[in-house]
């Protein structure tokens, strides 16, 4: 089970990584310019990775393995509806 969660990390980071060195090499070409690269990292950031991390706990998700899974959306939904109870 370890074994199986460090290489899951593994793989996450080296992904990042690759994307890190995308970028640096298009900034060294000169093939993208500075704001180029801001909206290359929004863009990876706030929509490729949600998408990711999305298509994993879709393909991977396994309610047998996962006893109590059904009490992290209620966590989830209660800290943000108290969250805008005391904001009111």
């Amino acid at each position: 089970m370890t074994t199986l969660s460090f290489q899951t990390v593994a793989i996450a980071i080296a992904q990042i990584f690759v994307l890190c060195l995308v970028g640096f090499f298009l900034v060294r070409r000169k093939a993208v310019d500075e704001s180029g690269l801001k909206m290359l990292s929004w863009i990876s950031i706030n929509i490729s990775f949600p998408f990711y991390i999305f298509y994993q706990i879709i393909t991977h998700f396994d309610p047998i393995r996962q006893m109590n899974w059904w009490a992290y959306p209620l966590i989830n939904v209660s800290l943000c509806v108290t969250g805008v109870l005391l904001a009111s």
